[in-house]
């Protein structure tokens, strides 16, 4: 049986070119042992399909972000990926030889060695054609986007060489790395007039944390003040991160129980960041209180704090609502609360409780910085006494046969354990547990959440 034309090896070339790295990775592991002929012959064009893109990747390393969406959502030039991947099939025909000397580099690069001169020169290769033929890669015709591309592709030299020292930089920032770092700015200022800005651009999408940038800026510009800096050409950093500080603040004003433990977690990586945030500005730059973002890093401190302590003021309503109680004679006119299991627990009064309890735990993290630190202690403190409590009462009525239903009883306890897991943690949780499990008939505890 004749084997695949030479047409349907193209077809598979252009079908592996596509594919995503991930699709190619699971692909090369299913061909690894086939030892057929025309299978082999597929996976040599896949493995240089991976080989090209490895190198592709050293190459454009500085860039690669900006054709990423950045996982945080912020702000930032972008440029489509299929822009890159043009660009490197264009100099696949027309600097042939240049990229396989840069693969071969590449495979003699060793951690620490200098950088291949080949990739740079490719993002010199990749500058000029971009500016001949723009619309081989822009077909749309945006000459603003192409002049922003061609100017990175200009300081990818400068870039490459600041990623060796960034961690330095906005970590463990010395005089001498500082002196690093404001020559590096020179030499971008030396590419062109806004050569400094469009450096910090390419180092922002390599930071793990986006408000790491106010470290540069301040080390570069002696911590300035904020109504210097809102009025320089590094302006547009801090308004970016301060705007989406605001947003978030926002979000976190109309924060929904309804969304469950995920809004909750949502909500507090929004506290997290904003406080992380609002730190970093306070101690990479002098603040004035009457300054453009001194005014707003004080605003967005207040709101952190009132948006809190306003969400952890309602924990404890939520949790009773989840876990209901109903008056108990105790003697003569006495009564007390005990727990009202008769019923079984209403699943949006749980899922509801569940995120406010979520909530209280997630943002354990931001509490001390972000103003709140008292009442949540306090508040977490009240609601894992009442929680244990609860929990103590449902297993005394099992153990006397006193539950309506030991059923519903038993999920009860199934959702205090929940909730203690994130009030407490896990082993006070799995106490919990344990005691049901022996309690009244001794039938098994159903751990099934409820609709969690």
């Amino acid at each position: 049986m004749p084997g695949p034309t030479t047409a349907q090896f193209e077809a598979i070339r252009s079908l592996l070119q596509a594919a995503p790295d991930h699709a190619l990775a699971h692909l090369a592991s299913a061909l690894a042992s086939a030892h057929a002929e025309p299978v082999r012959r597929v996976r040599d064009m896949l493995c240089a399909e991976q080989a090209d893109r490895i190198t592709r990747k050293a190459v454009f390393a500085p860039l690669t972000p900006m054709f990423e969406p950045r996982p945080d959502a912020l702000a930032g030039p972008t440029f489509p990926r299929r822009v890159l991947n043009s660009l490197w099939r264009a100099m696949k025909t027309s600097d042939a030889g240049l990229i396989a000397a840069a693969e071969e580099a590449r495979l003699d690069w060793r951690n620490g060695d200098p950088t291949p001169p080949q990739f740079d020169r490719l993002c010199a290769r990749a500058a000029a054609l971009l500016g001949q033929r723009p619309q081989d890669f822009f077909p749309e015709g945006d000459a603003a986007r192409v002049r922003e591309l061609v100017l990175y592709l200009g300081l990818t030299p400068i870039a490459r060489q600041s990623l060796l020292h960034l961690a330095g930089w906005v970590t463990r920032l010395t005089e001498e790395r500082a002196a690093v770092l404001k020559l590096t700015f020179k030499d971008a200022d030396a590419v062109s007039s806004d050569g400094v800005p469009r450096l910090l651009e390419i180092l922002f999408g390599h930071l793990p944390d986006p408000a790491l940038v106010l470290r540069l800026i301040s080390a570069a510009t002696d911590r300035a003040s904020d109504r210097y800096l809102a009025e320089s050409e590094l302006a547009a950093f801090g308004e970016r991160l301060l705007t989406e500080v605001e947003a978030r603040l926002d979000r976190l004003k109309t924060f929904d129980p309804d969304t469950g433990p995920a809004g909750a977690r949502r909500a507090a990586a929004d506290v997290a960041f904003a406080c992380a945030t609002l730190a970093e500005f306070e101690q990479s730059v002098e603040l004035s209180r009457e300054g453009p973002w001194g005014k707003r890093v004080a605003a967005a401190r207040a709101t952190v704090a009132s948006a809190m302590e306003s969400r952890l003021r309602d924990v404890e309503e939520a949790v009773a609502a989840a876990l209901p109680t109903q008056s108990v004679r105790v003697a003569g006119r006495m009564s007390r609360a005990a727990p009202s299991v008769a019923k079984g627990p209403d699943p949006r009064a749980v899922e509801r409780a569940h995120a406010m309890v979520a909530l209280l735990d997630a943002a354990r993290a931001s509490a001390g910085v972000g103003g709140y630190g008292s009442l949540r202690n306090s508040v977490a403190e009240k609601l894992g006494e009442r929680l244990e409590g609860y929990a103590d009462e449902v297993v005394h009525l099992l153990n006397h046969g006193e539950a309506p239903d030991e059923t519903r009883a038993r999920a009860y306890l199934e959702v205090a354990a929940q909730f203690i897991a994130l009030v407490r943690d896990a082993k006070a949780a799995q106490v919990v547990r344990r005691r049901a499990a022996a309690a009244g008939s001794g039938a098994p505890l159903a751990t099934e959440r409820l609709r969690a």
